[in-house]
């Protein structure tokens, strides 16, 4: 089983969802952004461990400037799996090094998500 395939445009975002990725691109600068983000990741989190999937994609390659609310978002979400000595899935963040706000967010993320979080 896999997430259902969907689109989404937020003022300047393209989120786009299908088999076991999301991707991320354009620009994330909305103020109340972890208003939407964080539910959206709680979705993500409820499928991946309904349909027993062993790795979540989540591409940020093309995204190409995000505010802190896309770091809280993603942080909470990874703390959903700490409670688990063997979290449900791992997630596999794709990242363009071009950015030097993806470049800098990383080192604390991964710090906090230890092996639950694979950075390629």
């Amino acid at each position: 089983m896999s997430f259902p395939p969907r689109t989404e445009t937020r003022d300047g975002l393209l989120v786009t969802v299908s088999g076991h990725s999301i991707k991320f691109e354009g620009v994330l600068h909305e103020q109340n952004a972890f208003a939407w983000l964080y539910p959206f990741l709680l979705d993500v989190h409820q499928i991946a461990v309904e349909a027993a999937m062993p790795e979540v994609i989540f591409d940020i390659r093309q995204l190409t400037y995000a505010n802190a609310a896309f770091w809280r978002s993603f942080a909470l979400w990874l703390q959903l799996l700490k409670p688990s000595p063997h979290p449900p899935y791992r997630v596999r963040l794709l990242f363009n090094p071009a950015f030097r706000w993806q470049k800098l967010g990383l080192p604390p993320l991964a710090r906090l998500s230890g092996s639950r979080l694979v950075i390629r």
